[in-house]
């Protein structure tokens, strides 16, 4: 390990709430000194000041016009990470979170766990193979990246029309093995991973996310017509990597219990028992303005 870099260094999405960016910026600026941070802020979403950010934090400019379940998530993910691995401070790890995430761990466990670790990087996945799928979750992740959703118009939709005598204009999608063999870009060697957008990686594994975003139109392609791409293309690309030595978990706390749907529950005061009971480093999601008190808990017990 080069000593010379610092150990950590993070990248936030934010569009919105900048009061709460930057009550998250200044906790990990205080927790492991002044690390690097670069922020990709949607700027169509909320106007946000630059100048009430120290130095360590960095905007990314011009910043990408953002919408949930879209590319554009992963382009801003990408922007941001990019950003971090070009500046002259840029980190041995790096850290992805939103403005929605908090730390919940001492500085020092963190950094212990990632000075201390033989992984390269830390992900919530599964391989979304047909027959193992075992959650309500994984069968979505499987349909949604595995089988292909054709658009109106195609020759399938004339073929479908002429088949029942009538125009039809909904989205076909197509289960058969061949469509997802020609249609996808996944195959036996190369499968289809579903999971988390919020991981943790090494410069390597950095190397590797920014190499494909760059050079693999095909896949990149894919992930621009599907839903919700962040949930797949990340994991997938890393648990690819054959040179990676890849953790399946991503040390996020989060609370779906009672949601299936795409968003955790809104973390609380209530649920501070089982934040402080948690090996995970970092909650999500935490809003400022359902309850700034377990900010304020979370800021007294973890300290710096």
């Amino acid at each position: 390990m080069n000593n010379k870099q610092p150990l950590l260094g993070f990248a936030i999405l934010s569009h919105r709430q900048p009061a709460q960016l930057k009550r998250l910026t200044r906790r990990l600026s205080k927790m492991f000194d002044d690390p690097p941070v670069t922020i990709h802020h949607d700027f169509s979403q909320c106007d946000l000041e630059r100048n009430d950010f120290p130095s360590n934090v960095q905007v990314v400019i011009p910043s990408i016009s953002t919408k949930w379940g879209d590319w554009s998530l992963v382009e801003a993910a990408m922007a941001a990470i990019k950003h971090l691995f070009d500046r002259g401070d840029y980190p041995e790890w790096l850290v992805l979170l939103s403005g929605n995430d908090y730390p919940i761990q001492k500085p020092d466990k963190i950094s212990s766990f990632y000075e201390n670790t033989s992984y390269d990087a830390f992900v919530s996945s599964k391989k979304l193979t047909e027959a193992k799928l075992s959650t309500k979750r994984e069968f979505y992740w499987f349909a949604r990246y595995n089988w292909p959703k054709i658009n109106y118009p195609s020759l399938f939709h004339i073929f479908k029309s002429i088949k029942k005598r009538k125009l039809v204009k909904e989205p076909i999608v197509l289960k058969e093995k061949w469509a997802q063999r020609f249609l996808t870009p996944f195959s036996p060697v190369y499968p289809c991973y579903g999971g988390s957008f919020w991981f943790s990686a090494n410069r390597e594994a950095a190397k590797a996310l920014l190499h494909t975003f760059e050079n693999n139109r095909k896949l990149c392609r894919f992930y621009q017509n599907v839903v919700i791409p962040d949930e797949s293309f990340f994991v997938t690309v890393l648990n690819n990597e054959k040179n990676l030595n890849v953790y399946p978990y991503n040390y996020r706390f989060a609370d779906w219990a009672k949601n299936i749907g795409p968003h955790p529950k809104k973390l609380k005061l209530s649920d501070l028992p089982a934040l402080m009971r948690a090996q995970e480093h970092f909650a999500r999601k935490i809003d400022i303005n359902t309850d700034s008190d377990l900010l304020d808990k979370l800021d007294e017990l973890i300290g710096s």
